[in-house]
């Protein structure tokens, strides 16, 4: 998957996020259950955080938060310290 791709993916679930609350009843649940796979999707494919922009990176935090796809003390574990700030 390209960084394109990725970011092109991202910005496409964050739409679906969005518009999640205009659903009802178990078309609501389907479409986070829907969400909770891609988010995974996604992470699992820059699970360094190294190919997301800024605003996907938000937007990935917050939808995390939101839906819990990615366990807390999970999200993130595969950025490295090696640089110097």
């Amino acid at each position: 998957m390209t960084k394109q791709e990725l970011n092109k993916d991202m910005k496409f679930l964050w739409t679906r996020f969005q518009r999640r609350h205009d659903k009802k009843g178990d078309a609501y649940f389907e479409a986070e259950k829907y969400m909770r796979n891609e988010l995974k999707r996604i992470y699992q494919a820059d699970d360094m955080l190294v190919y997301l922009n800024h605003k996907n990176l938000r937007r990935m935090i917050l939808m995390n938060v939101s839906i819990r796809a990615i366990t807390l003390h999970h999200f993130g574990s595969g950025i490295s310290s090696d640089k110097t700030l």
